[in-house]
């Protein structure tokens, strides 16, 4: 008796010690076994013949409990066998007034209402799939969505007449046959379809009528919207319905339960978890028109319900209702759904009662899902082995900045660790299929990620970003791309955009999503620029984003901006011409230039400024002979022939002296392009700088080329100046192709001749989406600069990077990549006081050996700042370098990768602090519009600690806490801005970069500065910056 004591005793012991170190085992043994006994089922359909659908499954609930209610809809209960009847007058008077056979599609834009239940089922008896339009798109998106699938039947409801209506010319010119459900119709081109159905037979369609569908047979095309523009229709086949189906059965939903959906049924939760899946349980579906937060637990309690669907917005409209004594009086245990926030959740139940919520993660054109079994509050799901074997995947590393994910040095994707965000990819397989996007091969093959952990797998870009905990529970952390989320509805931004475009008045439009208090998701902002001498027009907006944009996917917000302007300075010279326009700003300064003796000239006529001589009337007036060769005989090779202004860290511009020679060496940069003859070069950079001039201008010469040249850059106008002049070279800077990237698409995006890009500064996703949209372009990354003696050509076009180095390139032009001590502002030296090479993949200062053939001939009238370029004993005693100022980095192939400026980077805490990487990180925060980041010197600290001028988006005001939260969460404490002060404007240089060294110099001290600052204080966040804090700095009472 004490032996069998002591055994029980010992498994109580066991099983109690099981729970403590695996409180969820239980759990993940009863999910287990209802994945064996689904994926058991599954084998069993696919292998009946024919194959076994949920239509089948319908019959047989018919056969089975033909009285039982399936569908209860505004007081009105339809049994399984009033639906299948109904479902077979479908067939009957589709069969013949539509001539529908198996095979076709048919697309229905039908609001939830029974209807849509027995015309979806009717259409499944005669084998014909069904492409499900959501009921708020219109107009071209309309269009768009219905020509997707090459439906050649559209059914709408009654309600959605006027939307069919607008499109019907269209629609008739396909011969598409269009149907309302209504008893009479006299738009001529649409027939009624209720009073043919009410008349028609309900005796049983034959199973010959749909013989040849197997479980890869389309079934449903379901539409989802992500970053590619209009939305995609997503194949489901019958096999795949039967995935979501599932669901239900895997939350634990019984035969006597009664489920409630008031979510669409032309997505996927609506029609396959809620009513499929009532399908698969026998159960009864309460339908409803729409959600409604007021009527909402009436239903519930009026029709005993027990399991509800939810998105996460419905439960928070729920919780934000006002408070009754009735909340808890109803009978639903279960609630499924997803996007449910974790507040919400706590809210939800503490508040209706502790229902069992069941969120999930799946997508509609996805291969996996997951599920939150257990129920812990927050998470979408969770990992356990089996099903990982079953459906393998995986959270890799993404650069969110590049837009692609993290590769190692094999090529291969890198997995994130426990605890850390990463994008899910979800392999490929027999069992996992992806099924792709109906008519659009391009999108289905982009969604397709291959070589992940080994060469030759294929896996499916979820385009989402989950992180597992250390229990193994999933958590939603964000999405990727061009797209938001808003009332349950993905919007894609392009799509937005290339509807606002479309108005007469709108130039560019850039739409985004911005967070809300207390709201999931993002709701729509656009940025919106106006063409010259037009105004935006409020109510002709409105009522065109109201005709072709679903209500969510409306802006509802607009904001007007206009084009930065930047100014420039000029050096002083003996003769200035400028164009009239400059007139005012040379008038400015004219006393100065009498002064210097200097003779002014306008481009102009005629000039009633004294001291200003007109320039145009006296070259019209003068011969156009050739220029005898004596009057420049004494120029040699090695005299100026230019000066062209490049801005530093050091203040005002530097003019750089441009020799003979050197203008070749930036002529042939075509050459190495690979610039033929007969090309054509478009040209929109200023040519007051070395890449028009030199590069397009001079380097056009040297071919014997065509010029297009364009007054300034105009994304609206590019490519249409491309197609009328039959451009084939184009020249670009970083930031050209980021805009022309970001501008609306259009079908004709790849219609032109361009065959070379030439530039440089294109981030690597731009680089690779720039390829994508507008075509096989070769684009030529070059890195040098205006008063440099070295430079790289990515030759090969690899993206990313901005040159290849080869073995003659270095011994002819000797250069190196040196370690830099960015707290001192100097390299680093060896014991002997020579530099240290880094070693490859490490950043270093690129310094290039002055040669006879490879010469610095540095800063006209500026000796200091021409010295200061110059970097002596490099590798041994009296060598002399180029200091270029710019790290990069060379990877173990010869490819060099541009990193940052050393004006841009400083040292703080024994750590290097990229400016770029924090400015990054601040202008994603949606009320900061621009920011520049800088170290500042601090009495009694070494290097220099991090502070942030911010511009604030217009309307939008600086929230400290949300900016300590951002930080906090993506930058290391080193490198979080300590000060922050908010300008109205930021500052640029000529060439677009931020100017630092003022603001550097003037710090932080609040009685020199009127504008608004704050200070990082680690224990509150940011809090205003005080006399005080400032003197308690400088004393040294708080540290830093």
């Amino acid at each position: 008796m004490l032996t069998l004591f002591s055994i029980c005793f010992g498994v109580v012991l066991f099983f109690i010690g099981l729970y403590i170190r695996f409180p969820y085992f239980r759990h993940d043994c009863v999910y287990i076994l209802k994945l064996l006994k689904v994926s058991s089922r599954r084998k069993e359909f696919r292998k009946k013949k024919p194959f076994y659908t949920i239509l089948d499954c319908f019959l047989d609930t018919v056969k089975r409990q033909p009285d039982k209610p399936f569908i209860v809809f505004e007081g009105l209960v339809h049994s399984y066998e009033d639906i299948d009847r109904q479902s077979n007058r479908v067939a009957w008077t589709l069969r013949t007034q539509a001539r529908l056979r198996e095979g076709d599609t048919v697309a229905l834009f039908v609001a939830n209402e029974p209807c849509f239940v027995w015309l979806w089922l009717g259409l499944c008896k005669l084998g014909c799939a069904v492409s499900l339009l959501n009921c708020n798109i219109r107009s071209r998106s309309l269009l768009h969505c219905f020509s997707c699938c090459d439906a050649s039947v559209l059914i709408a409801s009654g309600d959605l007449k006027d939307p069919v209506v607008e499109v019907l010319p269209t629609l008739r010119e396909q011969n598409v046959s269009v149907f309302i459900l209504s008893k009479e119709c006299d738009a001529e081109g649409m027939e009624a379809l209720s009073d043919k159905m009410a008349n028609a037979s309900d005796k049983p369609v034959p199973p010959a009528f749909r013989s040849n569908v197997t479980m890869g047979s389309p079934a449903l095309y379901i539409y989802t919207s992500g970053t590619t523009g209009l939305p995609k229709a997503g194949l489901v086949t019958h096999d795949k319905v039967w995935s979501p189906s599932v669901f239900l059965l895997l939350a634990g939903v019984t035969s006597d339960d009664v489920i409630y959906t008031p979510l669409p049924l032309y997505h996927g939760a609506g029609l396959l978890i809620g009513v499929c899946g009532a399908i698969e349980r026998g159960i009864t579906v309460v339908l409803r028109r729409k959600f409604s937060t007021s009527q909402f637990w009436d239903d519930c309690r009026k029709y005993n319900v027990t399991v509800i669907q939810y998105i996460g917005e419905t439960l928070r409209y729920l919780c934000n209702s006002p408070k009754k004594f009735s909340d808890r009086e109803h009978r639903v245990r279960l609630a499924i759904g997803n996007g449910l926030r974790a507040d919400v959740w706590s809210n939800f139940r503490s508040r209706f009662g502790e229902l069992d919520i069941k969120e999930f993660y799946a997508a509609s054109d996805g291969n996996i899902s997951f599920m939150n079994y257990p129920g812990k509050i927050g998470a979408i799901g969770r990992v356990n082995f089996f099903h990982k074997r079953l459906f393998p995947y995986g959270l890799i590393k993404f650069d969110s900045e590049r837009e692609e994910p993290v590769r190692d040095s094999n090529g291969l994707c890198i997995a994130t660790p426990q605890g850390e965000a990463g994008l899910l990819v979800s392999k490929i397989t027999r069992i996992a299929p992806f099924l792709g996007y109906a008519g659009n091969p391009e999108q289905t093959e982009n969604k397709k990620l291959h070589d992940v952990f080994q060469k030759g797998d294929l896996y499916l870009n979820s385009g989402d970003l989950l992180m597992i905990d250390q229990d193994n529970f999933i958590y939603f952390q964000d999405r990727i791309g061009e797209t938001f989320r808003w009332k349950g509805e993905n919007v894609a931004t392009t799509e937005v955009e290339d509807v606002l475009t479309e108005l007469h008045f709108i130039e560019n439009a850039t739409v985004y999503g911005v967070r809300m208090p207390g709201h999931e998701g993002r709701i729509g902002m656009a940025t919106v620029t106006i063409k010259a001498g037009r105004e935006f027009h409020c109510s002709e907006t409105f009522t065109h984003v109201a005709n072709n944009l679903p209500s969510y996917a409306q802006p509802r917000f607009i904001r007007i901006k206009s084009s930065l302007e930047v100014t420039g300075t000029f050096k002083h010279m003996k003769v200035l011409i400028a164009a009239a326009e400059l007139k005012d700003a040379v008038v400015e300064v004219l006393p100065a230039l009498q002064e210097q003796n200097v003779s002014v000239f306008i481009l102009s006529k005629e000039c009633d400024t004294e001291g200003i001589e007109t320039l145009s009337d006296k070259i019209d007036a003068v011969s156009d002979e050739p220029v005898p060769l004596a009057l420049n005989s004494n120029l040699t090779i090695k005299s100026p022939a230019l000066y062209i202004y490049t801005s530093g860290t050091t203040g005002l511009p530097k003019a750089a002296v441009i020799n003979h020679e050197r203008v070749w060496l930036a002529s042939s940069m075509q050459t190495v392009a690979g610039v033929r003859g007969d090309d054509i070069i478009y040209v929109y950079l200023p040519l007051y700088h070395s890449a028009g001039f030199l590069m397009g201008l001079t380097g056009a010469i040297d071919q014997g080329i065509t010029v297009v040249l364009k007054r300034k850059f105009s994304a609206s106008q590019f490519w249409n100046d491309c197609r009328k002049h039959n451009v084939t070279v184009i020249q670009y800077i970083g930031e050209i192709m980021r805009y022309l990237c970001n501008a609306p698409k259009k079908d004709i995006d790849q219609n032109h001749m361009v065959r070379v890009a030439l530039g440089n500064g294109i981030r690597a996703d731009t680089w690779a989406e720039f390829l994508q949209r507008f075509g096989d372009i070769r684009i030529v990354e070059c890195y040098g600069a205006t008063e440099g003696n070295t430079g790289f050509v990515n030759y090969v076009g690899k993206v990313g990077a901005t040159g290849r180095v080869l073995t003659i390139q270095k011994k002819a032009q000797p250069f190196a990549l040196i370690k830099y001590d960015t707290e001192r502002g100097e390299p680093v030296r060896d014991s002997r006081g020579f530099c240290v090479e880094v070693a490859t993949g490490e950043a270093g200062l690129l310094v290039a050996k002055i040669t006879k053939r490879a010469p610095f001939t540095g800063y006209a009238n500026n000796t200091q700042q021409t010295e200061k370029k110059r970097l002596r004993d490099v590798f041994e005693k009296g060598d002399l370098y180029f200091d270029s100022g710019d790290l990069l980095k060379m990877d173990e192939e010869g490819f060099i990768y541009f990193q940052d400026r050393i004006g841009d980077t400083f040292r703080w805490k024994g750590e290097n602090v990229a400016t770029t990487e924090v400015t990054d990180v601040l202008v994603t925060l949606d009320f900061i519009e621009e920011a520049n980041v800088y170290g500042v010197k601090v009495r009694g600290n070494e290097g220099r600690i991090g502070m942030a001028s911010l511009k604030i988006t217009e309307g939008m005001e600086f929230n400290s806490t949300a900016t300590y939260e951002h930080v906090k969460a993506y930058l290391p404490s080193y490198a979080r801005p300590r000060f922050i002060r908010i300008q109205n404007s930021l500052e640029l240089t000529g060439t677009y970069k931020q100017k630092k060294v003022k603001l550097a110099e003037e710090g932080f001290d609040p009685s020199a500065i009127d504008e608004a600052m704050y200070f990082l204080e680690e224990s509150q966040g940011y809090i205003p910056m005080t006399k005080d804090i400032y003197s308690a700095i400088n004393d040294g009472s708080m540290r830093l």
